[in-house]
């Protein structure tokens, strides 16, 4: 009877270490790098920084803490939606897209008040992808409040028409970055080897 005890309680012990240690880890992410940059701010856009760190808060406006601090609120954003998803999600469901939408909520108001990028349009990018991530959560509380079946697949299709929209969004504004990289490339090109017309 204590052999087959020990082997019961083993793998729950090694797994709730892991889980643990696991847990540790990715927590001192965003602790190690808040940290790093609070001691560091005064100097983030000194060149010796920017060669060791500074592809640590590249595309932010390192200049301002709360838009320097940005890629910390990315991690704890997606660090609480991962532990609300599964901690809350198998069991509370309804609480789970509330706090969902709580979160991302919270996340759109911080990028509407800092603007963290320094690129304008990377801004109005990220702001669109939230705002389209809590009309598809809030799409998700409707259909499980809808007794209709009618109203539950309209509501289903607007849900997967809203990721669709996200999605292309994302993968339009890649496109769009990789052709002007390639054709700003290609002007740098000719212009640094194109033949010299004699007068």
């Amino acid at each position: 009877e204590s052999k087959n005890a020990d082997q019961k309680f083993t793998p729950s012990t090694s797994a709730k270490i892991t889980a643990s240690i696991v847990l540790l880890v990715i927590l001192s992410f965003p602790i190690t790098f808040f940290v790093l940059v609070f001691r560091k701010f005064e100097h983030l856009d000194e060149k010796a920084e920017k060669d060791k760190f500074g592809s640590l808060w590249e595309g932010v406006r390192e200049k301002h803490f709360d838009a320097a601090i940005y890629y910390v609120v990315f991690m704890l954003r997606r660090l609480l939606f991962a532990c609300i998803t599964v901690l809350l999600g198998p069991f509370f469901g309804e609480i789970g897209l509330v706090s969902s939408v709580s979160l991302s909520t919270i996340y759109l108001c911080y990028l509407l008040h800092v603007s963290p990028k320094s690129s304008p349009s990377d801004n109005r990018l990220e702001i669109a992808s939230e705002i389209l991530l809590v009309y598809c959560f809030i799409s998700v509380m409707m259909i499980q409040t809808q007794s209709s079946p009618r109203a539950r697949y309209s509501l289903g299709w607007a849900s997967v028409a809203n990721a669709c929209a996200l999605v292309g969004i994302l993968y339009i504004n890649l496109l769009f970055r990789g052709v002007k990289g390639l054709i700003r490339d290609m002007i740098r090109y000719y212009k640094k080897y194109k033949p010299k017309i004699k007068d």
